[in-house]
């Protein structure tokens, strides 16, 4: 029998085996790193496993409210698997899909680096543009994950500069960005916002692709 031994800051924990004798001693023995995911479910074949601990609040979310739908109108559709793809086309028309590609060991490992850059990814947009709808699925027959966004392009982006008093920085600051202005003895700048294209590219150069393990972006 599976018990729900309590809540921490809204997270569920799930001790099947009952390795653990109350909910301090779970968190005492488990890393912060498996205490992140809304619902703690301890591996019954090893006790300092988190099983779920790569499950976001986002996705546990999603997960509630579709249940809810379930329940209000218990239907068999609700397990059919639907195209992805083709439904957010029919939903977003202004639908933007960025794929990524890894040569890492197909299943778990490369699923959790291609989901681990798409929330990158979706961190990066938000200094260029709003943020109106993100989803991410991952294929293991190609090894490959699809990123879903609906974007709506910020007319301008600030930049944040060095203070005033940091002449050298800001002299610096000044050569790189023409449009400045001076707000509470610190040094800002107004720029344009990058298009998708202009963002992808600029992603490709940076070190944290290689660090997770992306191999493509496009």
């Amino acid at each position: 029998m599976i018990m729900i031994k309590g809540r921490l800051k809204g997270m569920i924990q799930i001790d099947p085996e009952k390795f653990y004798k109350n909910q301090q001693h779970l968190m005492l023995d488990l890393n912060e790193a498996k205490l992140q995911s809304p619902i703690v479910y301890v591996d019954p074949t090893f006790k300092e496993r988190n099983a779920l601990a790569a499950l976001s609040e986002e996705c546990f979310e999603k997960l509630k409210k579709r249940a809810l739908e379930f329940l209000k109108n218990p239907s068999s559709r609700f397990f059919e698997n639907k195209d992805l793809e083709e439904a957010l086309k029919k939903r977003y028309k202004s639908l933007k899909i960025i794929e990524t590609r890894t040569e890492k060991q197909k299943g778990d490992i490369a699923g959790s680096k291609l989901k681990k850059f798409y929330e990158f990814l979706a961190f990066n947009l938000l200094k260029d543009f709003e943020l109106i709808f993100k989803e991410f699925e991952y294929n293991e027959d190609e090894n490959t994950g699809k990123n879903y966004f609906v974007l709506k392009q910020k007319k301008e982006i600030i930049i944040n500069g060095p203070p005033i008093t940091s002449k050298e920085n800001l002299n610096k600051f000044k050569e790189k960005h023409k449009n400045l202005f001076i707000k509470q003895g610190k040094a800002y700048a107004k720029e344009k916002s990058r298009n998708l294209n202009e963002l992808i590219d600029s992603l490709k150069k940076d070190k944290s692709m290689k660090e997770m393990g992306i191999t493509e972006i496009k």
